[in-house]
């Protein structure tokens, strides 16, 4: 039992031949990219939408952060996260 233990908190000497990278198998990456993709496409859907809607309100308020930096925020937050998903499909 004792030999076990020790077995599993010794550190094992390198190996001499280097390891390639483990690359995830097709269907993995099909599911990581159209999961990526749908994310951004229903991110940028609601996001415009809800823009949309509060538009009125949020040209009453006035706040510091306009309609146009709402939108730049939705589009690019949607657009990252559909060129993840791509880049997750590709590389």
């Amino acid at each position: 039992m004792i030999s076990r233990i020790q077995e599993a908190f010794s550190p094992k000497p390198p190996s001499s031949t280097p390891q390639p990278p483990q690359e995830d198998c097709l269907p993995c990456r099909a599911i990581g990219a159209s999961a990526f993709i749908g994310l951004g496409t229903y991110g940028y859907i609601s996001g415009t939408r809800q823009l949309r809607d509060l538009a009125p309100e949020i040209r009453r308020t006035r706040p510091f952060w306009g309609m146009r930096s709402r939108r730049v925020g939705v589009v690019v937050t949607s657009g990252m996260l559909v060129g993840v998903g791509v880049y997750r499909l590709v590389m």
